[in-house]
């Protein structure tokens, strides 16, 4: 049958069937009526589960915590803790919380880092303001790119982020593992609160990092620690023994101890201990 200049011109004719275009159709049919074969999504385009706990403490206003909400659904991490919230979780909370409202519902409201911190095997510190830390015995902050791996054996990681008006205390900060910074123009390098945790959940969704070994419990890491500090207060010669004792956690925290290598010391801080009583 001949065609129209103006049937020429619209190409084949479409086929629809059951609401979607020529989907019931099979393949060789689909190439005759100029269909092409759906494609399957890649395996990163499905969607995924980064089982992170994010820790915001002291939040102070609604729609940050709002925002959070959302950038957690966007990233994939679901577990919300809030240490002592100066915001009300109120009206703006819910408005900025969009799609993300079961997250925001399922947050769970503690009083102290501690209590956040349960259950989790590493525990890692954020800032904006690394410089913070030059004069203290804990200035070493990692990269955000080198995030991924470093915790990639822990099976319950938490990232830690502080008051939008005051960040984390010295206490707070000492009960982080280690800390991580955003590479950010440094005249202006702090990071709203929201925009931080979407920064970081962004770099942990998008890598592809595996577990070389799984990491050491984070008891055994404290044991670790004790009898390290018991080892310096015996040292006379020792002058800031505080300082000591958080450089070695510091350095703990930056190792990230796999079971057998945590085993091993404990073992060997133990026969030190013996000896030295």
């Amino acid at each position: 049958m001949r065609q129209s200049r103006g049937e020429r011109l619209r190409g084949p004719p479409v086929v629809r069937r059951a609401g979607f275009l020529g989907g019931a159709l099979p393949p060789v049919a689909r190439e005759k009526v100029g269909l092409r074969t759906p494609v399957p999504l890649p395996a990163q385009a499905l969607p995924r589960v980064i089982g992170v706990r994010v820790i915001l403490v002291r939040p102070v206003h609604d729609a940050n915590i709002g925002a959070v909400c959302r950038a957690m659904k966007n990233f994939g991490a679901k577990d919300l803790w809030l240490v002592s919230p100066k915001a009300k979780l109120g009206f703006d909370a819910e408005l900025y919380a969009k799609h993300s409202k079961e997250v925001l519902a399922g947050a769970k409201t503690v009083k102290t880092l501690a209590d956040a911190t349960k259950g989790c095997d590493l525990v890692v510190g954020t800032t904006g303001a690394p410089n913070r830390f030059r004069d203290a015995e804990f200035r070493n902050c990692m990269k955000l790119s080198d995030l991924p791996a470093k915790i990639a054996g822990a099976k319950k990681p938490a990232i830690v982020f502080g008051s939008e008006d005051s960040g984390l205390t010295a206490e707070e900060s000492a009960e982080c593992d280690f800390f991580v910074t955003i590479p950010a123009n440094p005249e202006h390098p702090v990071l709203n609160l929201s925009h931080a945790v979407a920064v970081v959940l962004y770099e942990l969704y998008r890598s592809k990092a595996k577990p070389a070994y799984a990491l050491a419990p984070r008891r055994e890491v404290g044991q670790l620690s004790e009898f390290f500090g018991e080892a310096v207060d015996k040292c006379g010669r020792v002058r800031d023994k505080p300082k000591v004792k958080k450089a070695f956690n510091r350095a703990l925290g930056r190792a990230s101890l796999g079971k057998e290598e945590a085993a091993a010391l404990l073992v060997a801080f133990a026969e030190l201990a013996k000896r030295h009583k």
